[in-house]
């Protein structure tokens, strides 16, 4: 699955970020069923299972966004669509199981670099780019992959915190 190569020398591209999450869904219990190898292929970056026996066959579908090296007075508003792009790419992968994940409904998530963060749940404008109520409407998570392959899962219990923290949300 994660090829050894020099990490810093992969990150934080696609396919670095790609490899990572499915490393860390295996580790948790989940079965990839697909995964896209190219940037030229079409559908989800990522499907998961998870057919365990106290609950139902679910599906997790993952879309991966990958950075670029850019210089930095560019990389704010490439981060704004490549985020935008990822959030409208799993908008339309939705509706199989509208179940809450909580009730064994298929889950979706958006795979990003974590430089991604500041500019997606830690926004300094009047709102962030990613409300958590509308993350737990949609079962929508996000995995955020540092320089060094860690990965971080965040719900939306998450984003609602953070979120609450910087005065950003109204329950």
């Amino acid at each position: 699955m994660f090829r050894k190569t020099n990490v810093t020398e992969l990150y934080p591209y696609e396919e670095f970020i790609q490899e990572r999450v499915e490393a860390w869904l295996c580790e948790h219990g989940w079965r990839v069923i697909t995964s896209v190898v190219s940037l030229s292929e079409h559908g989800p970056d990522i499907v998961a299972g998870n057919y365990s026996k106290t609950q139902s066959a679910r599906l997790w579908t993952i879309e991966v966004k990958g950075g670029s090296r850019g210089k930095a007075e560019y990389q704010k508003a490439e981060t704004i669509s490549v985020f935008h792009s990822g959030i409208a790419q799993i908008l339309t992968r939705m509706g199989r199981n509208t179940q809450t994940a909580s009730k064994g409904g298929d889950k979706y998530s958006i795979a990003l670099p974590d430089y991604f963060r500041k500019h997606v749940i830690k926004t300094t404008s009047c709102r962030p780019k990613l409300p958590w109520n509308v993350c737990k409407i949609l079962n929508l998570t996000i995995f955020f992959v540092d320089e060094h392959g860690a990965v971080e899962y965040v719900d939306w219990k998450t984003i609602k915190k953070l979120n609450m923290e910087n005065n950003y949300g109204i329950d």
